[in-house]
């Protein structure tokens, strides 16, 4: 399928997720990521401003900017200060989003696949090993995408040292990645229905690569609306995964 028909594909899966999921019964599995983004946002938001107010801290204390007299003293110590500030919650944001993605993986793999069989009437009987197994891969895969996801943004820090061309590669180049990720983890749930090992199912969800980054797309659009957000972005994003993938194997 074409670049530009995965991309309408991702997008409008989410217009049919929405009903989808009232429309089936689907919408007691809202209360799961309310309690769990409740947990996380009592911890992690505490932890975010110890943790940055620190580094930041450290920073200037040791280079001196902070103190250092002067304008270009203290351009030089704001602009250290902006620069922790964002990078440490870009990685707290992605860090958040994987946490809920780790913990909701349970409730994202019974999603998928009561979603899948209400779209094609093909049942699957209720089996716990195999549940266990769909559960330990997607928070193995979750684990696995955020470990490569942070080497390369690490990889991709030297490009902040290229003025205004690397600062905006890099802010472009990794929100790409971060997209493609989250779309990875919501898409593997149907490829291991299909029995799919981890090689065969990144072969399969990189041929459908733009399909993975809009959904990751509206996945991280969802999540940072305030309040509803991180509710309603897991439990859309592994109903319209599957939706997509059912329309894109009838149609190959």
């Amino acid at each position: 399928m074409a670049a530009g028909k995965q991309i309408a594909l991702g997008f409008s899966s989410y217009g049919r997720a929405l009903s989808f999921v009232f429309n089936n019964g689907l919408w007691p599995y809202l209360f799961y990521p309310l309690v769990i983004s409740f947990l996380i946002f009592a911890g992690v938001f505490a932890f975010t401003h110890l943790v940055a107010d620190y580094i930041k801290q450290t920073i200037t204390d040791y280079t001196g900017l902070g103190t250092s007299s002067g304008i270009l003293g203290l351009s030089v110590g704001w602009l250290v200060s902006i620069l922790v500030t964002v990078i440490f919650y870009f990685i707290n944001a992605t860090f958040n989003k994987y946490i809920m993605l780790i913990l909701m993986s349970p409730i994202m793999a019974i999603l998928s696949e009561k979603t899948e069989q209400q779209l094609t009437g093909k049942t699957y009987p209720f089996n716990m090993q195999q549940l266990v197994r769909d559960i330990f891969r997607g928070i193995l895969i979750a684990l696995r995408n955020m470990l490569i996801e942070y080497g390369i943004i690490i990889l991709s820090f030297f490009l902040l040292f290229i003025p205004v061309i690397g600062w905006l590669f890099s802010v472009f180049f990794l929100a790409l990645v971060s997209y493609y990720f989250y779309g990875y983890s919501m898409m593997d749930y149907c490829a291991e229905r299909k029995r799919m090992g981890v090689m065969a199912s990144s072969g399969y969800i990189w041929k459908n690569k733009w399909l993975a980054v809009t959904n990751g797309f509206v996945f991280w659009i969802i999540f940072s609306l305030p309040l509803i957000g991180s509710i309603f972005a897991p439990v859309l994003a592994p109903v319209a995964a599957a939706i997509a993938v059912n329309h894109t194997d009838k149609n190959t």
